[in-house]
């Protein structure tokens, strides 16, 4: 079932898949599985799909930012190392969304909650960051 018919947009919605790691999809773990649901979407939903591939850690941030900037309304990182990176990005872009893969229990939570749609919802849980 899907979520949201892409006849609804006047343009194809863009999505933006920031890897964790240089080895992107061809991890054949949850870096693979994100990037088959982004050619999934691609194919069925008439999706634009870009990935970012990291060349270290520190390009995490320069990644999302990225995404950002090539008009992607939704950014979507795959590792529970980009946590930070993502937050910081959804933080400073809240008209863009934002998600992430392999994060567990309110993190991902929170992440939702930065996006501008999600944190008008009141059913999201709006909590800070957890330090």
């Amino acid at each position: 079932m899907l979520c949201w018919e892409a006849s609804t947009y006047a343009e194809p919605l863009k999505v933006g898949l920031a890897y964790a790691s240089a080895d992107g999809a061809a991890d054949l773990s949850l870096n693979w599985m994100a990037n088959e649901g982004l050619l999934r979407a691609v194919t069925d939903l008439g999706v634009v799909g870009t990935t970012y591939t990291p060349t270290t850690e520190a390009d995490y941030d320069a990644l999302l930012n990225q995404c950002v900037d090539d008009g992607n309304a939704l950014c979507l990182s795959v590792g529970f190392q980009m946590a930070d990176a993502t937050w910081n990005s959804a933080a400073a872009h809240p008209d863009v969304d934002f998600a992430i893969v392999d994060l567990l229990g309110k993190l991902s939570w929170t992440i939702c909650a930065a996006s501008s749609s999600q944190s008008k919802r009141p059913d999201i849980w709006p909590a800070p960051w957890p330090g």
